[in-house]
């Protein structure tokens, strides 16, 4: 828990805020996904290197990938989920890949 943060901050913050349950950081890669990280995202899932590998259906992804986009269905989590794993592969399987462009740039931290 926050046992040990609570108890170093207990005289700098009211207990109203520091006895709250934890709360989540939403951030909206679903928006994300369908914006500033949309050539990311198919440049990563939609290329060759990641239907060559054999583990997912390209065509699956494809699907999942052009529907969220398209806004047909929600598939932030998958998306992200398949992203990981690519990336993950491409880190530590196959070193010799190019590295991945930041899509940092991408996104308009302001919006």
């Amino acid at each position: 828990g926050k046992h040990i943060l609570r108890e170093t901050f207990r005289n700098a913050i009211p207990s109203s805020i520091s006895r709250r349950p934890k709360a989540g950081f939403p951030v909206p890669i679903d928006r994300w996904f369908r914006g500033e990280l949309r050539g990311f995202v198919r440049d990563t899932l939609l290329g060759e290197s990641f239907a060559r590998r054999g583990v997912v259906n390209p065509g699956g992804v494809r699907r999942v990938v052009e529907d969220h986009i398209a806004g047909r269905r929600d598939y932030r989590r998958e998306i992200w989920t398949l992203l990981n794993l690519e990336l993950w592969y491409r880190l530590f399987l196959d070193p010799t890949s190019p590295p991945v462009e930041s899509p940092a740039t991408a996104l308009s931290l302001s919006a």
